[in-house]
């Protein structure tokens, strides 16, 4: 079966507390075992920036269903691509202080260290373009 990796940014609607952007992740996190989906997702004041592969359907159900998502608003797609390997072995969400994860030293290395070629660019990319927004 096909697989792809999508990787975007977005914000999360200005009404959005953060028990509600803990559900949403605790959503993410079981929606994506279900449909073995690997990535990761990652929050702070900034925005959300979340790299998930698995099959190309599984993928396209998903996003279909983040740009649906009222929590979302200003959605950057940064990388939608056919694979021919899955880059991680799970699904990891990380919830960070604010302004913590443009931070590059949160995680510069471990992109550099785990992800290759246009995914490892793409999620820096995206962690840049958080970094230039106002939390």
């Amino acid at each position: 079966m096909p697989t792809k990796i999508v990787i975007y940014i977005s914000k999360a609607v200005p009404d959005l507390a953060r028990p509600d952007i803990e559900r949403l992740m605790f959503e993410a996190r079981g929606l994506n075992a279900i449909n073995g989906v690997r990535g990761i997702l990652t929050y702070d004041d900034r925005g959300f920036l979340q790299a998930i592969e698995g099959t190309s359907d599984a993928i396209d159900d998903i996003v279909a269903r983040i740009l649906a998502d009222p929590r979302h608003c200003e959605i950057e797609l940064l990388l939608d691509a056919p694979t021919d390997g899955l880059q991680f072995d799970s699904f990891t969400d990380v919830l960070c202080p604010p302004g913590k994860l443009a931070d590059p030293a949160i995680f510069a290395d471990w992109v550099l260290a785990r992800l290759s070629g246009d995914v490892a660019a793409a999620i820096g990319r995206g962690y840049a373009m958080l970094g230039e927004r106002q939390g």
